[in-house]
């Protein structure tokens, strides 16, 4: 048995078997919501795709969602009232990296 894992920065690299097995049940695991959702992301997150493999064939997939909080609207403002929490910001913010969808769950 030779398992293979295969990460997809894009929707469109999406293997054409891929709503077959991953999207049938929730269409929010579809090759379609992912290219939306690749249009409507934030500034600060990147998406990327991993598909599971069991001789070839595509078994499984995931989403990955990066956010980078450096980036984010909220701390750049210009303000002084935002100094502090820009400082701070700096100091302790981490990227971090989402399985699942952040956009649904916040």
């Amino acid at each position: 048995m030779l398992r293979q894992l295969k990460i997809y920065r894009k929707a469109a690299e999406l293997p054409e078997s891929w709503n077959s097995t991953v999207g049938t049940q929730n269409i929010l695991l579809t090759r379609e919501y992912f290219s939306a959702l690749e249009d409507s992301v934030p500034d600060n997150m990147n998406c990327c795709f991993a598909g599971f493999f069991l001789n070839g064939e595509l078994i499984g997939g995931v989403l990955f969602q990066y956010l980078d909080f450096r980036r984010h609207s909220t701390f750049r403002k210009d303000e002084i009232s935002y100094s502090i929490r820009n400082f701070l910001t700096r100091k302790f913010s981490r990227n971090v990296m989402i399985l699942g969808n952040n956009m649904l769950t916040g």
